[in-house]
């Protein structure tokens, strides 16, 4: 574990999500599977080589959940930046990240944004493109409690809004545009995480609402929709021993009314302090990284994830596979503590 990289970013999953939000010009299904297999899409490098378990993480690790911010008592500043590509869908994305340090708790603000070519979509017979998707996230988290247990534990609270995310989605035949759809949405969430020196566990809800509005370029027709998406994902992790961590993480997702319940697991070993690698499943495939950590200060991670989601395989016929870069920087300050 190194310098609270949670001061970087929840980024990369507050926006792709919006991908997914193009009406019902297509199957339903293409609209659930997309929709949830790029929520489970982590928003660092690091949790994303270690099977996408990000919640119940130990706090210096990226995670969703804004109540880890409240651990950064020693960084008074700190930013970081995402960047990746998602194979078979010829996704491209990138954010970044800044989070300060306020009189009580942490403060952080991200933005992201991307874009993908088109996509062949089997079982429709048409073109599914990503013509831009832009979102920014606020979150806060505090320390909230300590020595509840013992001598050495932590209680953190956090909560998060997505004031602005917009997407612009073109579905195509043969190169001519039949549909364009212009995505809003808003989202909330709120987590707490326990902190023991070997153990840590935490809980994440987030509620997101998403309207559309879907053009026919033939007719000249418009046709507007709502939706309303749930997400719950609880998890632990454990230090074996030094240089040694295991995790795993339980979801729950209702997104417009596709369920699903998914497993994520991983571990960190670092052989040296500067070095750790990561490997895991995040249920439809494995995963695995590298973190090179030269100081508290900075750092940076490489991950590939084989398969995002077995299901979101079948509707593009085709692997989507991630490679996703990380770097952070965080300025300290102990006498924060």
């Amino acid at each position: 574990m190194k310098a609270n990289k949670k001061c970087g970013l929840a980024l990369t999953v507050a926006f792709i999500v919006l991908f997914c939000m193009t009406g019902g010009a297509y199957a339903a299904d293409f609209d659930g599977v997309l929709s949830t297999s790029i929520k489970n899409l982590p928003g660092n490098a690091d949790v994303a080589g270690m099977g996408g378990a990000d919640v119940g993480a130990p706090v210096d690790f990226t995670s969703p959940d804004p109540s880890t911010l409240g651990a950064g008592e020693e960084t008074a500043f700190g930013f970081s930046g995402t960047c990746g590509y998602i194979t078979g869908m010829n996704g491209r994305f990138c954010g970044g990240s800044v989070a300060a340090r306020l009189p009580l708790g942490t403060l952080q603000v991200s933005y992201s944004g991307g874009n993908s070519d088109s996509v062949f979509l089997p079982k429709e017979g048409v073109d599914f493109k990503i013509n831009r998707s832009n979102s920014a996230t606020i979150q806060y988290g505090v320390k909230v409690a300590e020595k509840v247990f013992g001598s050495e534990d932590k209680v953190y609270a956090g909560v998060g809004v997505t004031p602005f995310s917009e997407t612009r989605t073109t579905i195509l035949m043969g190169g001519t545009k039949l549909l364009k759809t212009d995505s809003s949405e808003y989202a909330f969430s709120f987590g707490t995480h326990y902190e023991n020196k070997n153990f840590n566990a935490g809980a994440f809800y987030e509620y997101s609402h998403s309207s559309d509005t879907t053009k026919d370029l033939i007719a000249d027709e418009k046709v507007n929709e709502k939706s309303e998406s749930h997400l719950f994902r609880t998890g632990a992790s454990y230090k074996i021993v030094e240089g040694l961590m295991v995790i795993a993480n339980y979801q729950y997702a209702n997104v417009g009314g596709y369920v699903t319940n998914r497993i994520f697991g991983g571990a960190e070993v670092c052989p040296i302090e500067s070095v750790c690698g990561y490997a895991g499943h995040n249920g439809s495939g494995f995963t695995g990284g590298i973190g090179i950590y030269p100081s508290d200060s900075w750092g940076m991670n490489l991950a590939y994830v084989d398969n995002l989601d077995k299901k979101l395989e079948a509707q593009i016929g085709k692997k989507p596979s991630v490679i996703m870069f990380s770097l952070y920087y965080l300025f300290q300050d102990k006498k924060g503590k």
